[in-house]
């Protein structure tokens, strides 16, 4: 599955980022190289769905159900992780704090090197 965010700082696109990453078994966040560096356009590629025993029906309908959580989240202005997660009533959507862990170091380095590649792209447009 292929997802193109707008900006992945936001608490909401990190919970779902996270949520993804939780259901297939390798996430990568890219920006390719022939999109506009100025652009906050990035992609978010998930492979080997683990949860093989869902049909297309009833993966949309648990990316709805995931999808609803974060708004309603949203809403109470609920932005802590672990919060939002802990309290799912879905037990499938509940926590692994190793696995948040994980996540929060492959999602900081990701942002880490994306930012990084902007700011040499805005220094060899400023030279």
């Amino acid at each position: 599955m292929i997802i193109k965010i707008y900006d992945i700082n936001t608490d909401f696109s990190k919970t779902l980022i996270y949520l993804l990453s939780s259901n297939f078994t390798s996430i990568a966040i890219v920006k390719p190289y022939s999109l506009n560096a100025f652009s906050s356009e990035t992609f978010l590629i998930c492979k080997g769905l683990i949860h093989k025993d869902l049909n297309s029906e009833q993966v949309i309908e648990k990316l709805k159900e995931v999808f609803n959580l974060l708004k309603s989240a949203h809403t109470s202005k609920s932005n802590d992780l672990e919060t939002l997660l802990v309290n799912s009533k879905d037990p499938s959507i509940g926590i692994n704090i190793n696995q948040q862990e994980n996540f929060l170091k492959y999602f900081n380095a990701t942002h880490k090197e994306l930012v990084s590649k902007r700011t040499d792209f805005v220094d060899k447009m400023i030279k």
